[in-house]
């Protein structure tokens, strides 16, 4: 058994446990109507902050509600 693997498999394991944020449902976000004319589009944002030192990739639930057909996700960061 290889400990070093099972140190960095558990600090793994860990981080991305700590960064799993709360499904976010929308209740509170702001309706706009969103571009295109096949039907009624909602546009919503969700703003946040990660911690200094966070991984690239964070575990984002999101709770979709009945007869969405679509949504599109956007992340961006500005550099120190």
């Amino acid at each position: 058994m290889n400990t070093a693997v099972n140190r960095r498999g558990l600090l793994a394991a860990t981080a991305a446990t700590g960064l799993t944020l709360a499904p976010v449902n929308f209740a509170r976000a702001e309706d706009r109507p969103g571009p295109g004319s096949d039907g009624p589009h909602r546009t919503r944002t969700v703003r946040g902050t990660l911690p200094v030192g966070s991984p690239d990739y964070v575990y984002l639930p999101v709770e979709v509600p009945r007869g969405v057909a679509e949504f599109a996700v956007s992340y961006t960061y500005g550099k120190p």
